[in-house]
């Protein structure tokens, strides 16, 4: 399922909610899906703009996963990345995976 499923799903359960506490857990949730969608973006967007390789970012609640559209990708690419992710999530490099999608 992703993320735009669950985000609908969870309007609808903030609709029909029965309990207050419900409909404050189910935007908690769609609120936390939200941020890391927009992080994610924020954060594709400056790789791009530092002139790193084109990637795409992937958010949980335990990792940052970044796969990256270059086959082999200097260790100055890495470590830009990782300064980029680090500060715009407050997260640290243990819980940021880089990969190559080659």
């Amino acid at each position: 399922m992703d993320r735009n499923q669950i985000i609908s799903m969870l309007s609808d359960v903030i609709a029909e909610a029965q309990t207050p506490s419900e409909k404050e857990n189910a935007s908690a949730q769609k609120l936390k899906i939200i941020g890391y969608m927009d992080k994610e973006k924020t954060i594709e967007n400056l790789i791009q703009t530092k002139g790193l390789p084109e990637c795409m970012v992937l958010m949980t609640d335990n990792a940052v996963n970044v796969t990256i559209n270059k086959q082999d990708p200097t260790q100055s690419d890495i470590a830009k990345i990782y300064d980029i992710v680090m500060r715009e999530t407050g997260r640290s490099a243990e819980g940021i995976i880089i990969q190559s999608k080659y």
